[in-house]
């Protein structure tokens, strides 16, 4: 189903922090600058609606725990997005294209669909404004309206869904200052309600063979949460680890499939890598911790840059720091994975009680970081031949699915493509004495039985691999990196034990007695839990001291609008110029009016610029003014706006201008200009 929210008054959804000083308040929005509702809130809105009715006797509190389920033990049974503008996806298309453009900024995006609001306390003594109490917050526009999906899971039954739609559409108010004025809204449901009970078609994969590296592909629909390894609940990683595409096929295949087809014995076992980010549809692997730049290096012009690799020891004489860079592709571009983190709250138990208050009281502030929709991850899929068409059966057709961290609400949503699989074929032997072992995922290392992040354990499991004794190698010129592997089991509300791994990004030189076979550590992982992807590595040889990184190039292709909203931001811009040629204009002329009957010209010109549609009407109504003294001065100053309206139809006579209108031009200009005189004589008259 969607969700229509209309707002019938200014909504506040209070983002927590602002952009600068503008704003002691400010809205939620994305980074291109459209406002949106996010999903927690319409949640949490439509949760208080439905235990009103639960209250009330209308419907049982236990059809309400099994749709919302219950806190840190169930999860709710429906998935709900972000509400987004109506062609929110083609505006942000269209936003792209010129978001180098001034016009296009976020901040100037966002104001076409929301403004400041201004308010004061007041001192009832003196009757006046509270000296420092003057605040401003933000608001979106009431006519705006917002959509948002919401799907179902398939053992709700007709009358729990239409009980949730009768909640949603009691809801009337959300956001800031709900109960004084603000937040007024009018939800309706919309559409089909399309239950997710359909087996799709398998995915197109060509040919699957004895030995299996299937890619997978993941884009963001929304933004993505994927829980610290420490077990930090607020945090979250830089890309999708393993086992959320692994518990993803494990809901898919049911919870005994998914047993028998870890149980089931196979050449290959199933292993799923971690999803990194990616740099031109291919995927980036962590940045090696042996590499180096000089202290406040950036790229040059050509956006290159050239460090060092200290595992190859070079004599360098300068200061040396590590590069600001999470990910490499294969040619060189470094990437880094764009996240933010929103703020949230909970109310207090007491209902009665219109906020959050952060006291012993139920009331929660609480923050959480995410990866920022829009990014493109991959990773692979190791499996045998049948396992692999498991795999792909249970995932099928279907592009969109829902993983991570609270997932039902906000985050999560994902494309996820399968890819044609990679056969796995036994490469050719090669035997060196050197080489360079480096760690893609953290490596989870036993040591008699406890874990252990020691490189000496590290060369067990390699000679393990290698089919040699331990003695035969040594590892030295380690540059490592630790990882926190811990946790947090939410059905006992307790932290999970936390060991030291060996981290992503870590790199080493291993020096073997005799040659030893390489080709063995091809696709291979070591250690424990690799089905989740722990414990990737790839060999190299011991290459040049010096590597060359490439600054990624965002190449947005030309293309045709989609919308109007360029030539909207593009009109915006000519009204504030005009505003500003006005507000000069005035600030010219502010010795001239200065006389004690200027303030009441002033004023009746501000009323007669309300009632009178163009300029022309404006002049004919100050020619019936029985006072040519004021008639006069009056004149003069209309003979600056006449003026500067002018100058604006010369200076800007271009096919888009035709989007404003004469009389929008003759309101902005006149107001403007009579609002700074009215300004500047009152300072005048302070300062007198």
């Amino acid at each position: 189903m969607r969700l229509r929210i209309e707002l019938l008054s200014d909504l506040c959804t209070s983002a927590g922090e602002i952009y600068n000083t503008l704003a002691d308040i400010d809205v939620v929005y994305d980074n291109l600058g459209f406002p949106y509702i996010p999903a927690k809130r319409i949640k949490g809105c439509i949760r208080e609606a439905y235990l009103e009715l639960v209250d009330n006797g209308i419907y049982d509190a236990n059809m309400y725990i099994k749709i919302f389920g219950t806190e840190g033990e169930t999860s709710s049974c429906f998935s709900i997005n972000n509400a987004y503008l109506d062609r929110y996806e083609e505006m942000r298309d269209d936003i792209e294209i010129y978001r180098d453009n001034p016009i296009a900024h976020p901040q100037n995006v966002l104001g076409l669909f929301s403004y400041i609001r201004s308010q004061t306390s007041i001192d009832y003594t003196s009757g006046t404004a509270q000296e420092g109490s003057l605040r401003n917050m933000r608001v979106v526009m009431r006519g705006t309206e917002f959509f948002s999906q919401i799907s179902f899971d398939e053992d709700l039954t007709g009358d729990e869904i239409q009980s949730f739609k009768n909640a949603a559409e009691m809801v009337t108010h959300m956001g800031e200052r709900r109960t004084r004025g603000l937040g007024l809204v009018k939800i309706r449901v919309e559409d089909e309600i399309h239950l997710n009970n359909k087996k799709s078609e398998p995915q197109n994969i060509c040919k699957l063979y004895e030995k299996n590296k299937i890619p997978y592909r993941v884009t963001l629909k929304a933004p993505m949460r994927c829980q610290s390894l420490e077990g930090n609940q607020t945090k979250s990683l830089d890309y999708i680890s393993g086992n959320k595409i692994l518990g993803l096929i494990a809901e898919k295949l049911g919870g005994d499939d998914f047993k028998k087809l870890i149980a089931e014995t196979d050449e290959q076992e199933l292993v799923v890598t971690n999803a990194y980010i990616c740099s031109k549809h291919n995927r980036c692997l962590p940045v090696s911790a042996s590499l180096q730049k000089k202290k406040d290096q950036s790229f040059d012009s050509m956006g290159c840059m050239q460090v060092y690799d200290m595992m190859t020891n070079p004599d360098v004489n300068v200061q040396l720091t590590g590069i600001d860079a999470d990910y490499i592709g294969y040619d060189g571009t470094v990437k880094k994975v764009s996240k933010s983190i929103s703020y949230h709250h909970r109310r207090p138990s007491d209902k009665s009680i219109g906020r959050a208050t952060g006291k012993n009281d139920g009331s929660v502030f609480y923050q959480l970081e995410s990866i920022n929709k829009g990014q493109e991850f991959c990773g692979y899929i190791f499996a045998g031949k049948q396992k692999s068409k498991k795999i792909i059966e249970a995932l099928g057709g279907q592009k969109s699915y829902r993983i991570g961290n609270d997932k039902n609400s906000e985050f999560g949503l994902i494309d996820l493509h399968i890819e044609n699989s990679i056969q796995i074929e036994t490469t050719l032997e090669q035997y060196v004495k050197e080489f360079v072992v480096h760690i893609d995922s953290p490596v989870i290392l036993y040591n008699q039985g406890m874990p252990s992040s020691d490189v000496d354990v590290l060369k067990e499991y390699l000679a393990d691999e290698l089919n040699v004794s331990p003695e035969m190698l040594a590892v030295t010129d380690c540059y490592l990196r630790y990882e926190t592997i811990g946790g947090y089991n939410v059905t006992w509300h307790r932290r999970k034990p936390a060991f030291t791994a060996i981290g992503k990004g870590t790199v080493c030189k291993v020096i073997s007695r005799e040659p030893v076979n390489v080709a063995l550590l091809d696709n291979c992982f070591i250690g424990e839990r690799i089905h989740e992807g722990y414990g990737e590595i790839h060999v190299t040889n011991i290459t040049q001291d010096r590597v060359i990184l490439k600054k990624e190039k965002n190449i947005i292709e030309k293309a045709p609008l989609k919308t109007d909203i360029i030539s909207k931001l593009e009109a915006r811009y000519r009204k504030e110029k005009m505003a500003d040629k006005a507000r000069y204009a005035a600030m010219s002329r502010q010795t001239e009016f200065v006389k004690k009957e200027d303030d009441s010209i002033i004023n009746r010109l501000l009323l007669t610029n309300k009632e009178q549609p163009t300029y022309g009407d404006m002049l004919l109504q100050i020619e019936q003014w029985s006072s040519q003294s004021k008639k006069d001065r009056a004149k003069k100053m209309m003979h600056d706006i006449e003026k500067i309206i002018s100058e604006y139809t010369v200076s800007d006579s271009t096919e888009q201008s035709s989007v404003i209108s004469d009389e929008e031009i003759y309101r902005i200009v006149s107001n403007s200009y009579l609002v700074q005189m009215k300004y500047q004589y009152r300072q005048f008259c302070k300062g007198e």
